[in-house]
């Protein structure tokens, strides 16, 4: 262990961070981008409209009323709790007298009415939403597989939002419409549905719910999150090779004490761990942002509970898609600081790298034609489509003869196959550099 220390790798590696650390421009940029990873989750929780703030409570104490009503009644969600919601929907509808509707039922309503009758369940009651506001209306029978509709020319009068009838068998009937809306998603090969079903298959029920909100907003403002991250690993890895050149320092690195091999694998292993602890560093600042309003809780909560995914048919609680997301990203980002390494190692000039790489990055996530499934997966490999769940958590999966390979695992697949062809040949481009 004491030999593996003093290894003089360590050494390299500590001089290329000091380098990296001189540079103002990402000094500065890092800082900004840390601060807005950390506060921007606070503030929009802060601002955003929640129950007990609609009654006139300040906004981080409405936050704290709110959570304690949810966490009153965490627990398993069983059938008899599925028609407790469907009876106190039902007051609520009797008791409410301003009310409207537009393309979906939608109760425009969140003051006292709210927090009786919809937020004690609210992770429940706002995953019923989603079931209902994404599953398409069956014109045939005019209804959903929640509640009944009666509707003329697109104008819904609906008895009450969810019935009991609705709710008996829950968890049979969403297990159908699961199903029903794998088989509805167009170009899935036979493979493809196979794997979604028995994934969908695979969802524990019944659900666990309680106070979610750090996990439910955790994807919101993750695309911001990437733009720094990227651009950030940019600056970072351009100069790593680049700087060398610039600054006419290669040649005489290159016959130093400690040779070219040790010097090109500590500048590959600084740029690759540096990549690793900007994702990581701004990811996880992000998180904490909302940690620190919304506390730890609802890790738990499946997947299902984030808006949006009622659908998915990803067996995975929402704890467990941060981990997944930031082990892909995390791959994708060494990748990407792998493939500017080689770039700068080409060009010499750590501006003009930087200037590249970003436009290649992004630049073509403008110009992709989302109508093809081709075109869409192609886009998807794209950098920062990584810090997009939609992507990471898509169903087009990849499909190798009769293997079938999900995109969070084909992120981490592709990106270390990238890495084994890029990095050897930065180092290879670098050593062979000649003094003219």
């Amino acid at each position: 262990m004491k030999r593996f220390l003093q290894n003089p790798i360590w050494e390299l590696i500590s001089f290329e961070y000091k380098k990296i650390l001189k540079l103002r421009a990402f000094i500065i940029l890092y800082c900004f981008a840390a601060l807005f990873s950390l506060f921007s989750p606070m503030i929009s929780s802060l601002v955003s409209s929640n129950f007990h703030r609609s009654v006139g409570y300040a906004a981080f104490q409405s936050i704290s009323l709110d959570k304690k009503a949810v966490q009153r009644n965490k627990g398993y969600v069983t059938e008899e709790i599925l028609l407790e919601i469907a009876e106190m929907e039902q007051n609520r509808y009797r008791l409410q007298s301003d009310y409207s509707f537009s393309s979906m039922p939608e109760y425009h309503d969140n003051g006292q009415y709210g927090i009786d009758y919809q937020l004690p369940y609210y992770p429940v009651y706002s995953f019923l939403l989603d079931v209902v506001s994404l599953r398409p209306l069956d014109y045939v029978h005019k209804k959903t597989i929640l509640f009944n509709l009666s509707f003329s020319l697109g104008s819904y009068e609906p008895d009450s939002l969810f019935t009991e009838d609705g709710m008996t068998g829950f968890y049979e009937k969403y297990r159908a419409a699961l199903l029903d809306k794998i088989n509805e998603t167009s170009n899935l090969t036979d493979a493809e549905r196979e794997s979604l079903s028995k994934m969908s298959q695979s969802i524990k029920v019944p659900f666990y719910s309680e106070y979610n909100k750090t996990y439910t907003s955790y994807p919101d403002m993750l695309s911001a999150i990437g733009l720094f991250t990227l651009f950030l690993i940019s600056l970072m890895a351009s100069g790593i090779f680049g700087n060398e050149y610039a600054g006419k320092t290669a040649a005489l690195l290159l016959s130093s004490k400690y040779g070219k091999s040790k010097n090109i694998l500590a500048k590959i292993l600084t740029g690759i761990s540096g990549a690793v602890l900007i994702n990581l560093s701004l990811s996880l600042l992000h998180l904490l942002g909302y940690m620190l309003i919304h506390g730890t809780s609802g890790a738990g909560t499946p997947f299902q509970f984030i808006r949006d995914y009622a659908y998915s048919p990803y067996p995975i609680t929402a704890g467990q898609s941060i981990l997944i997301f930031l082990t892909a990203s995390v791959f994708v980002c060494a990748a990407y600081s792998a493939f500017v390494m080689l770039l700068s190692a080409c060009i010499k000039k750590p501006s003009i790298t930087v200037s590249l790489s970003t436009l290649m990055i992004f630049l073509p996530v403008f110009f992709s034609d989302y109508s093809s499934r081709l075109a869409l997966q192609l886009t998807y490999l794209i950098p920062w489509q990584v810090f997009d769940y939609h992507a990471v958590f898509c169903n087009y999966l990849y499909v190798f003869g009769s293997v079938v390979i999900p995109p969070a695992l084909f992120y981490v697949i592709f990106s270390a196959f990238q890495m084994i062809i890029l990095l050897p040949m930065a180092g290879m481009k670098f050593r062979r550099y000649q003094v003219s």
